[in-house]
């Protein structure tokens, strides 16, 4: 009996319809080059059909071919469109983070209410958030930070 097989780039193309993957794939290439990051955006756009991801991009077809191959040199908009399109957004992270006392050390990416929390931590704050916008715990009576007053919540 025959072996049946399928060819990888058919497999890779359906595995890219997931955004979560071809994230994924995408980032994993941003390290490499510049070439490498433009046939990986390249190969997701055709796992979406490149006809269709153009057309929402506002780009012609011919144009976005162009622009994703590996002399492209595609316009922040026209990046960000297509991502946009793919489901995909452009993040920066800091590559190393410097301790006080100027040692090095791998970068990690916060939310915004870590970052804050760190903050009131490096400042010797006690309070912390409880998650109702405008309001602070301060022991287990919870205050309202524009009135300074106990509100109708405790912990």
């Amino acid at each position: 009996m025959p072996k049946r097989t399928s060819d990888y780039r058919s497999w890779m193309l359906k595995q890219l319809t997931d955004p979560r993957v071809s994230a994924n794939y995408i980032n994993t290439t941003l390290n490499d080059s510049p070439e490498a990051f433009l046939r990986a955006l390249r190969n997701v756009a055709e796992a979406r059909r490149m006809s269709k991801v153009a057309e929402e991009a506002g780009v012609s077809r011919e144009s976005l071919y162009r622009t994703l191959s590996e002399e492209g040199n595609p316009r922040f908009d026209t990046l960000r469109s297509v991502l946009r399109v793919l489901g995909l957004r452009i993040a920066v992270e800091a590559e190393a983070t410097f301790s006080s006392a100027g040692e090095a050390s791998p970068s990690k990416l916060l939310t915004v209410e870590q970052m804050h929390a760190e903050r009131r931590v490096d400042l010797g704050e006690t309070k912390k958030p409880v998650g109702a916008k405008g309001l602070i715990s301060s022991g287990s009576q919870v205050y309202s930070e524009s009135q300074g007053t106990p509100a109708h919540a405790s912990l």
